[in-house]
């Protein structure tokens, strides 16, 4: 019974806190609206900037891949000239399916 008790002065001591620090945000935002706008548009722009990192990151190996293929011409067989003789030794697969483009 004690530990109930004690539980409850826990929680009840928790909302009042949390009711004080919401009444005080309320009465400075209230106050200080240039602050409050400042302050939100930092947080908005840092996660727009954060989350198009993020998708820069994830996207990366795509980028590379259309530059290298790029760079190539998009071939999927290079012939050089061979340095042993034979027109075998110079033919060099250029891995992956045919693509269309």
């Amino acid at each position: 019974r004690g530990a109930a008790a004690e539980r409850r002065g826990v929680v009840a001591s928790f909302v009042a806190d949390f009711q004080t620090a919401v009444k005080y945000v309320y009465t400075n935002t209230r106050r200080h609206k240039a602050s409050y706008c400042v302050g939100f548009f930092t947080v908005f722009l840092v996660v727009g900037f954060m989350s198009l990192m993020q998708t820069a990151i994830v996207r990366s190996p795509i980028i590379f891949m259309k530059l290298a293929e790029d760079e190539v011409g998009e071939f999927d067989l290079v012939a050089t000239p061979a340095v042993g003789g034979g027109i075998t030794g110079g033919l060099t697969g250029g891995g992956g399916g045919g693509g269309g483009g």
